[in-house]
């Protein structure tokens, strides 16, 4: 009986974690952001924060699905479903309007979506980037993989090349020296 009741609590928290992602793409900035550049711009940024913020929780929803009952598993599924329709509808919408290039969409949003959760195996609140940094650089990470050229404006900046935390000697300049 015991563990039943964890398992269920489990699945309960990976359902409402799930949900909380689902609802984080759904706000209502997205649907009034005026293009499909601003609207994939802004879901990819909200997603990749929302994982980066809440990646303890967001590691245990994404990557311990395998002790759900199958039940629990296909109510996560169901909510999984519906996120990732959220992203294929903006990109397929942006490919329809020629914004996009023709690309293919399932594809390249379980690319989106892999880049936006694998963060929450690494990230720490501590380290050099803060959750909206990475959503930011993230987005302009999604919009090189549906345009064939990005405004420079949405781009992510360039940054030094890092190793172990430092600068590298390439990176530095002569002023440096």
């Amino acid at each position: 009986m015991h563990q039943t009741a964890v398992a269920a609590a489990e699945a309960a928290g990976d359902l409402a974690g799930h949900a909380r992602a689902l609802a984080h793409v759904r706000d209502p900035s997205i649907d009034a952001a005026a293009t499909a550049v601003d609207k994939l711009r802004t879901i990819v940024s909200r997603y990749t924060s929302w994982h980066a913020r809440h990646h303890v929780a967001a590691r245990v929803c994404q990557f311990e699905l395998a002790g759900l009952t199958s039940e629990h598993y296909d109510e996560i599924l169901q909510v999984r479903h519906q996120t990732n329709r959220v992203f294929r509808d903006i990109v397929a919408h942006g490919v329809d309007e020629g914004v996009f290039a023709p690309v293919d969409v399932r594809r390249v949003v379980r690319s989106m979506l892999s880049l936006s959760i694998d963060l929450v195996r690494w990230y720490r609140l501590d380290g050099p980037d803060s959750p909206e940094q990475l959503g930011e650089f993230y987005s302009g990470l999604a919009l090189k993989m549906v345009m064939n050229t990005v405004p420079a404006e949405l781009a992510p900046p360039p940054s030094a090349d890092r190793r172990n935390g430092r600068a590298s000697s390439q990176a530095r300049t002569t002023e440096d020296t």
